[in-house]
């Protein structure tokens, strides 16, 4: 009976996971737009730290597929999207069984359903891996907070873990699991035990995500976030049918790419139509059979809701309550984390299923002998495959495995590890390579590379060049656009600890000719698809000089770059914009030699400490990117020019650190207690019971 649980629970999406994978087998990377796994990424980033951002609330995901690709490789992705469908079958399983009397009917056709839609078509061609963990994951937090509505502050707490759970696997959950709670507030307005419990969900999980909330106070680089990026990431209508209908169906994923499985079947809307009278039929079976007790009458209520509040949210800045939306992205906290709002949509998705689950067990239930059900059943999986029948084969042979050149790898060998930084071009956040068959993806080099890699972030969307806020990102672009006009072009990234620059031979590459005239670049490997550069200017994690001057603008950097002065002086700019290419005689008079920090002055004690020791007094410009916070004994650290960090010292001598670093950590090392708290208070009172 065990076996048979079991299997019932995971089958359905173990054997669409496989059929989804099974072009992939052993055949290479599996690379994604947004999902772009390689060999040699970093366990530890340094935003785990607090630094370039501060702690993110999907770190613990990002940690586990870094692992799953160095212990299986290539392997891994595949790996992942099974285990998405299984965990995605299970779950969605259990809470199809949250009522009484559950059968394999109405679990398989709900598993069925879950797993085969538009909604996860679009996320995995995307390789949106954390939406996709989240959306598999829902179904066990939501059936979590209907048991809980019957039980004590236990069933509350076990909802706000697993509101944590969700969270853990994408922010965006911080919203798209709040519109159940409310939906249950909402019914149970006047159950003050209800509310409370409510309120204590929202406590734990604010307490254990505080560390995401702490980090965005320390951290100074973020998004740009604004009426641009909603316009940018709203949801799509159907060319013919309009949005209301492309959202009822599961479409309006904002970015093109993929064949969908509307644009090879004329008559999509037909399908669409049997699949909403089978799941209007569901409910309203279920709710007759309901009467007489509250409990189930408010699951139906809560899907039902659920599913028209997800579908009205998935519209975004359109639609009826368009402007809503609209308010409060613009002026609820973090609310704008949902610029791209379609993904509101999974909660329409998992209504759809349990309702596709009650309306075929209830078909089955009347059909007529053996025969009739077996043609029910038939029919209802014909329905469901022939809506979304692209998921299969490799995303119908749309996404085909990779294999990187054997010249990336010689380049990795070749720059090594240690400290240094490589720099990326072309200077892009999504390329499109000869080995991913010209496939847009994300850029490949912060994975694949052994070292810490500087690469672009722009998205290049209209009106949107980039969402970035970091003064470094912005400084490398104005480089790259004024790079034919300067020949000591690693001088301007000594600031910037590169180390190497690599240039790899796709897209617009060849723009990036003027880096063979550069004085102090030496090429040192040239192959068919990569270029690799050594900076001869680099001075290490850190440098210093006796000498700062403020000058107006990038211009006048780059003037001092043409003199190579770039590498005697530590700069700060009155404006991070371009302006005149010149600077006056007196700057370039007050400019001394300036020495790099040699080995064994400089000691990293951690990602947020070093020890200088035997200086020369005077600046010191440390690689990393600005944040408030840093300092060298009591002196307070400044943004340099090229946006890293300048921090005066008279002695020579001291302990450089980030000083919100205890911070960060001390509010990590609390969130993990308050979980630890929690669940040992779960376990204990079921033991307690037993």
């Amino acid at each position: 009976m065990r076996g048979r649980r079991i299997l019932l629970a995971t089958g359905v999406g173990f054997v669409v996971g496989v059929l989804v994978c099974l072009p992939w087998f052993g055949r290479g990377w599996v690379i994604f737009l947004d999902w772009a796994p390689a060999p040699h990424g970093a366990f530890l980033p340094k935003s785990v730290f607090g630094l370039s951002g501060g702690l993110v609330a999907s770190l613990p995901l990002g940690i586990l597929e870094t692992g799953l690709s160095h212990l299986f490789g290539s392997w891994s992705t595949v790996i992942e999207i099974i285990a998405f469908f299984v965990v995605a079958s299970l779950s969605i399983g259990r809470l199809a069984s949250v009522t009484p009397a559950p059968s394999w009917v109405r679990i398989t056709a709900a598993q069925l359903l879950f797993c085969v839609n538009p909604f996860v078509f679009d996320r995995l061609y995307a390789g949106q891996v954390g939406i996709l963990l989240g959306y598999a994951l829902l179904p066990l937090g939501i059936r979590a907070l209907i048991e809980a509505r019957s039980g004590g502050w236990r069933g509350w707490l076990k909802v706000g873990l697993w509101w944590v759970v969700l969270l853990s696997c994408a922010p965006h959950f911080a919203w798209i699991f709040a519109l159940p709670i409310a939906v249950v507030g909402l019914i149970n307005l006047g159950h003050w035990r209800v509310i409370l419990g409510i309120a204590l969900s929202v406590l734990v999980a604010f307490l254990t995500t505080i560390y995401v909330l702490v980090a965005g106070g320390v951290g100074g680089v973020g998004l740009k976030v604004g009426p641009r990026n909603l316009e940018a990431f709203r949801t799509t209508a159907d060319p013919h049918l309009g949005l209301f209908v492309n959202v009822v169906g599961l479409y309006g994923f904002w970015r093109l790419g993929p064949t969908l499985a509307k644009q090879v079947i004329t008559g999509w809307p037909i399908l669409l139509l049997v699949l909403l009278v089978v799941i209007v039929y569901g409910y309203f079976v279920h709710w007759r059979r309901a009467k007489g007790s509250w409990n189930d009458q408010q699951v139906v209520i809560l899907l039902v809701a659920i599913g028209i509040g997800g579908s009205i949210l998935a519209m975004g800045s359109q639609g009826l309550f368009g402007w809503l939306f609209t308010w409060m992205y613009m002026h609820v906290p973090y609310f704008n984390i949902m610029r791209e709002p379609e993904k509101f949509s999974m909660l329409l998705a998992l209504s759809y299923a349990i309702g596709f689950g009650w309306g075929v067990e209830a078909l089955y239930g009347s059909a007529q002998g053996k025969t009739a059900k077996i043609v029910t059943i038939a029919i209802a999986g014909i329905v469901v495959l022939a809506y979304e029948p692209l998921l299969f084969w490799g995303i119908s042979g749309q996404v085909k495995t990779s294999h990187y050149p054997s010249s990336w790898y010689a380049a990795n060998r070749l720059m090594g590890t240690g400290d240094g930084r490589v720099l990326a071009f072309p200077w892009q956040q999504y390329l499109s390579y000869p080995f991913t068959r010209n496939r847009g993806v994300a850029n490949l080099s912060p994975g694949f590379f052994s070292r810490p890699v500087i690469s672009g972030d722009n998205v290049q969307l209209p009106n949107i060049p980039t969402s970035a806020t970091s003064r470094e990102s912005s400084f490398i672009q104005y480089a790259i656009d004024h790079g034919s006009q300067t020949h000591y072009f690693g001088s301007l990234l000594t600031p910037l600890g590169v180390k190497y620059v690599v240039l790899e031979k796709t897209v617009d590459w060849r723009l990036y000719s003027w880096l063979h005239t550069q004085r102090d670049l030496k090429e040192v490997m040239d192959s068919r698809s990569i270029v690799v550069f050594r900076n001869s200017a680099y001075q290490g994690v850190a440098y210093q000089s006796t000498t700062a001057v403020t000058v107006p603008s990038w211009g006048s950097l780059l003037a001092l770059s043409q003199r190579n002065l770039l590498q005697n002086v530590i700069v700060r700019v009155q404006h991070a914009v371009g302006g005149p290419v010149k600077v006056d005689a007196k700057t370039v008079a007050s400019i001394q030699p300036a020495t790099g920090v040699k080995q064994g002055r400089l000691v990293m004690l951690s990602h947020t400490a070093y020890r200088l020791s035997d200086g020369i007094g005077g600046w010191i410009s440390l690689e990393n990117s600005y944040e408030p916070g840093w300092h060298l004994s009591n002196s307070k650290g400044v943004q340099l020019a090229e946006g890293t960090i300048g921090l005066r010292d008279s002695t020579g001598s001291g302990v450089i650190a980030f000083g919100n670093a205890p911070l960060a950590e001390g509010a990590d090392v609390f969130s993990l207690l308050v979980v630890v708290v929690a669940v040992v208070g779960v376990l204990a009172k079921r033991r307690l019971k037993e």
